[in-house]
């Protein structure tokens, strides 16, 4: 979407000296950059990863751009250093270049105590030291893009919604490069706090200036899901796919939310559609595990609506989805993943390594806290088993802590259902009257929803 990048000098002129004197190495660095703001990969310099080999290849000793190659691969939570050795010594040894480099600027040593921090599962502390770098250079997009990105993972909303809000009227010039991708970054944080009409017009401003920003759009495709504008969803999300598909590395997780759509409206038949011909393909293809936690919330949430529907949709792709998180088992990165993992197992029928995850979850370090991490994969285990009442026990209490786990409140939405099909289905007393009453609490929430239209009507059924 940029076909000219900043050398040294154009940097330097926009107030962020780089510790390189290559020219192609700081354009490279800002090809990069531009590449994982817009969420795509640029056939013209070999996506995100040939940029960011090539610009090490022209300066090996490249702080700045160490620190975005390392940064890159751990936030991508598919690695982890507890188990990526190699990974682990790149960030240790960049830590000790900046420690002995006096000609190491401010930002190249926060930018690179944020990478050595997040490789520790300090994001809070990794957090802080991407805003430090933003009082001195409000207009680093990487450092904002960055400390977003953590607030989006470690559930801290508010964050995720001012640290955009305190740098964007700093933006005075048009022409600094990649501005309007601000306006979509700013919309999702509007969206995770409730403010869904401004979050609508933040997204649209943003969609003006770049119409293909993937990001911009999945920030309006949230307002339509958590305002129930489904139909709306539908259209926009159609009308407007050539311009987003665009975002390889978010196209997916589009689709995804376009499913839920269909979800929500119970035309599950057109979901699973979606899953089979868009999301499991570019899953397998992509590996991603923004892409792989989609793959598998879907096809979970597909069971939750109609366990019998589901099976013959789709129920035969467990098999082949659990694949895809076997390699991560071990990671123990974020509760958010390891709860999605426990979807696929327990959809395989893998049970052996279902409480095996369960186990090496519990003696794992968890950014989200403990309990609530053992308590949420005891859920999905104790629902799979049919142990209704025993899921219910589980998850209602830690169900305002789910949060932190990250995610969004639309991803985190399936738990909500989780909690809503265990109670349908309790033995308890207590639980059958606890469901009218979070059905209830999602009317409120969402006036106009077919899907809470067809849980009460299960109610009437049970009764």
């Amino acid at each position: 979407m940029r076909d000219k990048f900043r050398g040294v000098l154009e940097w330097l002129n926009e107030g962020i000296p780089l510790n390189t004197q290559s020219n192609e190495a700081a354009k490279l660095y800002d090809a990069t950059i531009t590449q994982y703001v817009g969420l795509y990969d640029d056939v013209h310099v070999n996506g995100i990863s040939g940029s960011l080999n090539k610009m090490l290849e022209e300066d090996p000793n490249f702080i700045a751009g160490k620190a975005l190659k390392y940064g890159l691969e751990i936030m991508s939570t598919a690695e982890t250093t507890r188990i990526n050795k190699q990974l682990a010594n790149n960030v240790n040894d960049l830590v000790a270049e900046v420690a002995s480099n006096t000609n190491a600027s401010f930002r190249d040593r926060k930018h690179v105590e944020a990478v050595f921090n997040w490789s520790r599962g300090d994001l809070i502390q990794a957090a802080q030291s991407l805003e430090d770098v933003l009082v001195e250079h409000p207009t680093d997009i990487l450092a904002i893009k960055m400390v977003t990105d953590t607030y989006f993972f470690l559930g801290k909303q508010r964050q995720l919604r001012d640290s955009v809000a305190r740098v964007l009227p700093l933006w005075s010039s048009k022409d600094i490069p990649l501005k309007s991708y601000l306006h979509g970054m700013y919309a999702f944080g509007l969206v995770e706090t409730n403010f869904y009409s401004k979050a609508e017009n933040e997204a649209l401003k943003g969609l003006e200036y770049e119409p293909r920003d993937g990001w911009a759009t999945h920030a309006l495709a949230h307002v339509f899901e958590m305002e129930g504008r489904a139909d709306e969803g539908i259209s926009y999300m159609s009308k407007t796919l050539s311009n987003w598909k665009t975002c390889n590395l978010l196209a997916t997780h589009n689709y995804w939310h376009w499913a839920l759509y269909h979800i929500e409206k119970g035309e599950l038949d057109i979901a699973a559609e979606l899953y089979e011909t868009e999301i499991l393909k570019r899953t397998f293809e992509s590996r991603a595990m923004l892409d792989i936690v989609d793959c598998l919330s879907l096809p979970y949430r597909l069971q939750l609506e109609d366990p019998i529907a589901a099976e013959k949709l789709i129920g035969s792709q467990w098999s082949r989805v659990v694949q895809l998180v076997e390699p991560h088992l071990k990671d123990h990165i974020l509760s958010f993943n390891d709860a999605h993992f426990m979807m696929a197992l327990c959809g395989a029928h893998k049970f052996s390594e279902a409480e095996e995850l369960l186990e090496s979850s519990s003696k794992a370090p968890c950014i989200s806290g403990r309990d609530v991490n053992n308590q949420l994969l005891k859920s999905v285990l104790a629902y799979s088993r049919e142990q209704y009442d025993l899921c219910v026990d589980n998850l209602y209490p830690i169900r305002y802590d789910l949060v932190t786990i990250g995610g969004s409140d639309a991803q985190r939405d399936v738990f909500n259902q989780l909690l809503i099909a265990s109670a349908l289905k309790s033995p308890k007393a207590q639980h059958r009257r606890l469901v009218e009453q979070l059905i209830l609490e999602r009317a409120a929430l969402k006036p106009v929803s077919p899907l809470n239209d067809r849980l009460s009507m299960k109610i009437s059924q049970n009764a």
